[in-house]
C-alpha cells in the first residue's frame, strides 16, 4: 500500500468510517510457505493489531528486504520467540547478533555504489 493510500486510509478511521479490512490486500506470491527439503507445516492465519506507524515500518523494511510482509513478519516472530524461550542462553544472544548483522549486511548491500 503506497504512504498516500495509507494516508487516506487513516483520515477515514479517524472520521469515523469503517476501514477494516482495507490496510490488507490479498497478493499471488510464488514464495514457497516452507523449505524446499522440509515437509510443510500446516500455516494458520491470525489477524494482528498494530499501529500504522509500526506497519509503515514493517511495509518499508519488507519492501528492502524484496520479500513480503507476511514473510517477513514470521521471520521476525520466529527471532523473538528464539529469544524469549531461551533468554539466557549465550546460543540465543549469539544468534540475534549474527542476524543483527546480517540485516546490517543487507542494508549495506542495498546502498548505491559511492562515486
Amino acid at each position: 500500500m503506497k504512504e498516500r493510500e495509507l494516508d487516506e486510509l487513516i483520515e477515514q478511521a479517524r472520521a469515523g468510517h469503517d476501514v477494516s479490512g482495507r490496510a490488507a490486500r490479498s497478493s499471488v506470491t510464488s514464495e514457497p510457505i516452507f523449505p524446499a527439503d522440509q515437509e510443510p507445516e500446516v500455516m494458520v492465519g491470525r489477524s494482528v493489531r498494530m499501529s500504522m506507524s509500526m506497519y509503515r515500518r514493517i511495509d518499508k523494511l519488507a519492501g528492502r528486504r524484496r520479500t513480503s510482509v507476511s514473510a517477513l513478519i514470521r521471520s521476525l516472530i520466529e527471532l523473538g520467540l528464539d529469544a524469549a524461550e531461551q533468554s539466557d542462553d549465550p546460543e540465543t544472544h549469539l544468534r540475534r547478533v549474527i542476524a543483527e548483522a546480517e540485516r546490517a549486511l543487507h542494508q549495506v548491500r542495498q546502498l548505491p555504489p559511492a562515486a
